[in-house]
């Protein structure tokens, strides 16, 4: 219900969001993972380095200025990385 309700992206434009609370919460799970779903790093990269660990799980669905490949590639290639990873 939240995704159509006008006040709920009104005080999602509005207000502080808390990324570093959520990325706090979501690395205490024994095996984080995450899906960076848009083009860039941007994402990852600052999730990096607000856990100050190298050692995280993150697929990127979309290629980015540096690595070339068509979009279907990399999707595919997310793809197969989730699936390595046990994710149906």
């Amino acid at each position: 219900s939240e995704a159509t309700d006008p006040e709920y992206w009104y005080r999602h434009l509005r207000h502080t969001v808390q990324l570093c609370s959520g990325f706090k919460t979501l690395l205490a799970d024994e095996h984080p993972f995450f899906i960076e779903v848009g083009p860039g790093h941007s994402l990852s990269t600052f999730l990096k380095e607000t856990s100050n660990t190298k050692a995280l799980s993150v697929i990127h669905t979309l290629p980015n200025h540096h690595r070339r490949a068509s979009d279907l590639n990399q999707l595919y290639s997310a793809l197969g990385k989730l699936w390595e990873n046990g994710i149906q």
